[in-house]
């Protein structure tokens, strides 16, 4: 072979081997960014704990309410029983 050949070989073969990997062929020309903008999350008000005490005085609160309907419809039943 005659060193004209030769030198064409290895110019194809160098370029086979500096070829890109399938990883950098894109379809655009724009560079990728690796962590894509989703927006911000807004920050989410804290919500202030009702623990044990809303909890006691609601049950507390209820319970002075219904104790003293019972107590008003036990004294009418009483008063209209009087009248009879």
């Amino acid at each position: 072979m005659s060193t004209t050949m030769l030198s064409k070989l290895r110019c194809i073969s160098a370029a086979q081997a500096t070829t890109i990997p399938a990883s950098r062929h894109l379809l655009s020309t724009s560079q990728v960014n690796a962590t894509p903008n989703l927006g911000t999350i807004p920050p989410q008000a804290s919500k202030t704990p009702i623990g044990a005490s809303g909890s006691i005085l609601g049950f507390l609160f209820g319970f002075s309410l219904d104790s003293s309907y019972a107590a008003h419809h036990l004294l009418v039943r009483r008063l209209l029983m009087q009248e009879d």
